[in-house]
């Protein structure tokens, strides 16, 4: 089994990231807050689910004969019958758009669900994350007074 192939390309107010693993490939655009994914099935059964649990984003859209549920913050993608999953040779591309209030690009795992009993998982997908907090400026609901 081939181990993933990685790509990250930087342009001005847009990034790229693609990943390939077990006949699937994801890519990724990013351009100001709008998150494209373009999901592409080489070679392998109907995938049937996308989801990815992203931090402060909202507008989520799936190609049509799919269905989204968002809860938690969790947003999942399904597609209604077999003939609007993606089929092997064919490509779909969901979107998101990311608030900048305490979100910041970064990783995390995305899951596509095949008709099959098992899901694929890309453990370091690009999204909106949490912003870090970093000590010592001022994020800390604590203070001491001065003496």
């Amino acid at each position: 089994m081939l181990g993933p192939i990685l790509i990250l390309l930087a342009g001005f107010g847009f990034g790229q990231y693609e990943i390939e693993k077990e006949g699937f490939k994801v890519r990724v655009e990013v351009e100001a807050s709008i998150y494209r994914y373009e999901v592409h099935n080489i070679n392998l059964p109907p995938i049937r689910s996308f989801s990815i649990q992203p931090h402060h984003a909202y507008n989520f859209e799936a190609p049509e004969g799919w269905t989204t549920h968002e809860e938690g913050g969790l947003f999942k993608a399904e597609a209604d019958d077999v003939f609007s999953a993606i089929l092997a040779g064919q490509q779909r591309t969901f979107s998101m758009r990311v608030t900048s209030g305490g979100a910041v690009l970064g990783k995390m795992p995305l899951t596509l669900g095949p008709y099959t009993e098992t899901s694929l998982r890309f453990a370091r997908m690009l999204s909106g994350i949490k912003r870090p907090v970093e000590q010592g400026l001022g994020d800390s609901d604590h203070h001491e007074s001065p003496g």
